[in-house]
């Protein structure tokens, strides 16, 4: 039965056995002993104290209660030990830092290096993000630095992705943190060695400056300017936590709420989008529409999964930052450079399904149909509706190409109707009627076009037009359109129904009226464009009004009496 005992290293508390102690005791004082004439040795025993607790807790982490020996002599054989780094000459330099590694122990240690992201506040510009990723890399901070302004200036997302970076990477303060972020072995001699480093810098700036300034320099530091200056300075620095967990705080539910809209939302029925028939709302996620978007299955899931990933890791990363800021909790090793690694991923996979996908719409195909409406004896001719599929129109916002669609049984029901009135010299009225779709080749958008199903009637002067189309069953939607022009002899007058009130389109005339006000009017095709009676009435009229002579501002009024005549002003 061994001692256990409780010891606080590193400022963490660890319970070990009395063997592992007196080993891991020994250890210390005999590296204190090493450093013993170095100006910065309390500093050194820290960091190396920091990285031994950091190497403990990391066997500690499979459940493991009580440190033994075998752990500590761990550690030791990658810490080093001092004799492998004395030469020769020991007794004339025994406390050098600047020793030579031994072959051996130089392979031992480097096959312990890991390499760790962190930012260097040291030779950084700003918060040492550059100079972090280039340590990591292995490339010149310039590099780093040049792809940052120009994600600023070409994308514009530089300035928020070096925010976040900022934020998640850890700032490397320790010596070790300095040396895993440079990638060199974590030893007790190296981190004696980045310290007087550090220490020896300080002097030198020191020993710059000159005696006057030296002097000057430490009066200032008594004076109570300055104090009030490190007093501004610590509520400037409050104020700035206050801000950075408020930050924290609305980077988590923003980001939150952001990432849950897009993992559900994908999935959901989009009701205000779809109206089926009758009038009755009915919604089709997204999977149900994909079978009409898509050319296969394999593309739908490359664009949605890398859609979701592109859109969806800034908005982790943003939930990521928040429980920093708010909570001080820093992400795990390496979850930058994953997430990094899943957003390119996701970039990858939407430039692919994207790209297959978009390539159905490269050409574009037209087929016209040119009728005939036959004379009547009437100059008049009216537009009805023609609606066999019991459908019914509503007011809705539009989603883009369509305001109206309906999937049923694999066959697609669509509106893209437009009705125009145009001018023709020839005598007769005529009634063209357009399909339109797109292919990856003009053979294959060809039969789309001319698969379309659309239906008009002409039953005397009364032109009827469907205001649906299908596609057949089994065809994608690929742009397919409906272009009905009716082309009017001058003379000749179009009765425009309320129902067209969604067909219309752009339709030129006379006065200049907005599609949706053309409709229940007569519009007669003159010289000048569509002229509608009723509203050359109206404008005749208030032409009239405006060129009236304007009344009488004042009356005078003559009365005699006998010889003499007396005028009499009325206002």
């Amino acid at each position: 039965m061994k001692k256990t005992l409780t010891i606080n290293l590193g400022g963490l508390v660890f319970n070990i056995d009395d063997d592992a102690f007196v080993v891991l005791k020994n250890y210390l004082d005999t590296i204190r002993g090493y450093f013993d004439t170095s100006e910065g040795r309390d500093e050194i025993m820290t960091d190396i104290e920091s990285r031994i607790a950091e190497m403990l807790t990391e066997k500690m982490n499979g459940g493991k209660e009580v440190i033994n020996s075998t752990d500590i002599n761990s550690v030791i054989a990658i810490m080093g030990q001092p004799e492998d780094y004395l030469s020769e000459d020991l007794d004339e330099q025994p406390n050098n830092s600047s020793h030579n590694y031994s072959t051996s122990n130089q392979q031992q240690t480097h096959a312990n290096i890991n390499k760790r992201l962190f930012r260097d506040t040291d030779s950084g510009m700003l918060g040492g993000v550059c100079s972090g990723i280039s340590h990591y890399f292995g490339i010149d901070p310039i590099w780093s630095r040049l792809a940052i302004v120009l994600s600023v200036l070409f994308l514009g997302t530089g300035i928020f992705l070096y925010i976040i970076l900022w934020i998640i990477m850890p700032e490397a303060r320790t010596s070790a943190e300095k040396l895993s972020m440079k990638g060199e072995p974590v030893t007790f001699d190296n981190i004696g060695k980045t310290v007087e480093e550090e220490i020896n810098n300080v002097k030198k700036k020191l020993n710059n400056l000159d005696g006057s300034q030296a002097q000057h320099h430490a009066r200032n530091i008594q004076t109570g300017a300055e104090k009030i200056g490190l007093f501004i300075l610590s509520i400037f620095k409050f104020a700035i936590k206050a801000v950075a967990k408020i930050l924290g705080f609305f980077f988590i539910i923003f980001g939150g709420i952001l990432l849950f809209t897009l993992i559900f939302g994908t999935f959901t029925p989009l009701n205000n989008l779809f109206f089926d028939a009758g009038g009755n709302q009915i919604g089709y996620n997204i999977m149900e529409f994909s079978q009409v978007l898509f050319p296969s299955g394999t593309d739908f899931w490359l664009l949605i999964i890398g859609f979701v990933l592109l859109v969806g890791i800034p908005f982790l990363a943003l939930v990521i930052a928040g429980f920093a800021l708010l909570f001080g909790l820093r992400p795990p090793k390496y979850t930058g450079i994953a997430m990094a690694a899943i957003w390119v991923l996701g970039m990858i996979l939407t430039a692919v399904g994207g790209l297959r996908t978009g390539v159905e719409f490269n050409k574009d195909s037209s087929i016209s149909e040119v009728i005939q409406v036959n004379e009547t004896g009437s100059d008049t001719l009216y537009f009805d509706i023609l609606d066999n599929k019991g459908l019914v129109r509503k007011n809705v916002m539009s989603s883009g190409d369509f305001e109206f669609l309906q999937l049923k049984e694999g066959v697609l029901t669509l509106d893209g109707i437009e009705v125009n009135v145009l001018s023709t010299n020839s005598s007769f009225a005529e009634l063209e009627i357009i399909r339109e779709a797109k292919g990856n080749s003009f053979e294959k958008a060809d039969r789309l076009a001319s698969s379309i199903v659309f239906n008009t009637t002409i039953d005397s002067n009364i032109i009827k037009i469907d205001p649906y189309f299908q596609l057949d069953k089994g065809d994608k939607w690929r742009g397919q359109e409906i272009k009905v022009n009716l082309y009017l002899p001058n003379g000749k007058t179009i009765f425009i129904p309320k129902s067209y009130k969604y067909l219309i389109y752009d339709i030129k005339n006379y006065h200049d009226t907005y599609d949706r006000n053309m409709v229940n009017m007569y519009w007669t095709m003159t010289d000048s464009g569509l002229v509608s009676p009723k509203l050359m009435k109206r404008e005749k009229l208030n032409r009239l009004n405006s060129q009236r002579e304007p009344e009488l501002e004042k009356l005078e009024l003559i009365i005699t009496d006998g010889e003499e005549e007396h005028s009499i002003v009325i206002h």
